[in-house]
């Protein structure tokens, strides 16, 4: 690559010169003018992430690189610019040591919306392609755009997160929609990356416990961003946020603390599509018999719901993911209403407490209560108690406009499966 970039500018490689093909570009560099360089290094950190769960390849990919910006170091006079983009952050180790004045704007305000689209910028400069999206989904643009935003945007590289101009989209995600509504809201980042092995191991079965704190936001001191990857001491949390599949969703100036979060639905349901299939062992709705829970809800039937939520209960290898606690078979089953195409949010909480699930299936919202018990118990007495709770502490009668219907379930740790319901709309 380096060979190809400065041969058009008079650098030769000789591969019979007994001179290290650094000391040769040393030597070229070293014979420029003054500032007449600019150079731009894109996704300097690709070549190390590629290979970060691999020490051996790790450590020769990082001392190419580490002699290649030593030169670059030792020759800043021709340099005029220097430029380098990347994801993950080697930028605190000794990589960059022999490079002075390198300035990170990482989560500088200034720069913050520089590679992405806001929603002005999508609004102002793509008139035609929307309008053309809105008559082809037969949608208005307004709705078309909010969509958009809701799908795709949400990134924050700033602390003041509720500066909604801050908030960007990825312009492969747009671009890709744009080109091509008719196929629908994709996930064309999310699918661009494809699925390192690093990443499958920061969403293993282990850690499916965090995509409903992922969902609600989890809470990291504000240095955070400064951490650097150190292969040997992986940070799984910091290269989740670096890499784009978590954003700052809010910030607390008094404590210094962060919340972190999916940016946008394309990363919540892919993700969570990538959770499913390790908990189902890479088998689909259909195959475990819990495909169609988005009809049986439209019609009611909440028999065929459980039915179905049983069949893929059964089919979680509890070794890997044991259906231990509430919290536990809450993720299982926001993660199986979610595959099977239901918009789910967890915990919608008002004044007198927290819902479990809630989501809305037309002009129908749904409220769901789960309950896990451990032992024998009086199951119509645990029945009562959660429809109680659910009616006095008026779960999702925010959605005034909506009628309501309240689900609940009873999970038995012994049964490993739910093994009673009722639905109750008043």
């Amino acid at each position: 690559i380096v060979v190809s970039a400065f041969s058009h500018h008079g650098f030769q490689f000789v591969r019979e010169s007994p001179q290290p093909f650094p000391i040769q570009v040393s030597n070229w560099l070293s014979r420029q003018e003054r500032s007449s360089i600019v150079l731009l290094v894109d996704e300097y950190d690709a070549p190390l992430t590629e290979y970060i769960d691999d020490s051996a390849s790790f450590s020769l990919i990082w001392k190419q690189l580490s002699n290649f910006y030593t030169v670059i170091g030792s020759n800043e006079k021709c340099f005029r610019f220097l430029f380098i983009t990347g994801i993950a952050n080697f930028c605190q180790t000794s990589l960059f040591r022999n490079i002075r004045n390198l300035r990170d704007l990482s989560c500088t305000p200034s720069y913050a919306h520089f590679l992405g689209f806001t929603s002005e910028e999508l609004k102002a400069n793509f008139t035609d392609y929307l309008s053309e999206a809105s008559t082809t989904l037969n949608i208005r643009e307004q709705e078309l755009i909010d969509k958009l935003i809701g799908y795709y945007s949400g990134y924050s590289f700033v602390l003041n997160y509720k500066n909604y101009k801050s908030h960007i989209s990825p312009p492969w995600s747009i671009l890709s929609f744009l080109s091509d509504p008719l196929s629908g809201f994709l996930p064309y980042w999310f699918n661009s990356g494809g699925e390192p092995e690093i990443l499958q191991q920061c969403f293993s079965t282990d850690a499916q416990t965090n995509f409903i704190q992922f969902v609600q936001g989890i809470s990291v001191p504000v240095n955070f961003f400064h951490t650097t990857l150190i292969p040997e001491h992986l940070d799984k949390l910091a290269l989740l946020a670096q890499t784009g599949y978590l954003t700052i969703k809010a910030f607390d100036p008094m404590e210094r603390i962060v919340t972190l979060g999916f940016p946008n639905d394309e990363v919540k349901k892919s993700v969570g599509s990538l959770y499913l299939s390790q908990l189902l062992n890479r088998k689909t709705l259909t195959e475990v018999g819990a495909c169609g829970i988005l009809k049986d809800f439209k019609e009611n039937d909440s028999t065929s719901v459980v039915m179905k939520l049983n069949n893929a209960f059964r089919t979680i290898d509890h070794e890997g993911f044991s259906l231990i606690s509430g919290s536990r078979v809450r993720t299982a089953t926001m993660l199986i209403l979610q595959g099977a195409g239901l918009d789910v949010s967890t915990e919608g909480h008002n004044v007198k407490g927290r819902s479990d699930l809630e989501y809305t299936i037309g002009s129908v919202h749904w409220v769901v209560e789960l309950k896990y018990v451990k032992e024998k118990q009086d199951l119509e007495k645990v029945l009562n108690v959660a429809k109680n709770q659910i009616f006095n502490r008026h779960y999702g009668e925010q959605t005034a406009t909506l009628s309501i219907r309240r689900l609940v379930l009873i999970f038995s740790a012994s049964e490993r499966e739910i093994v009673r319901h009722t639905v109750c709309t008043a």
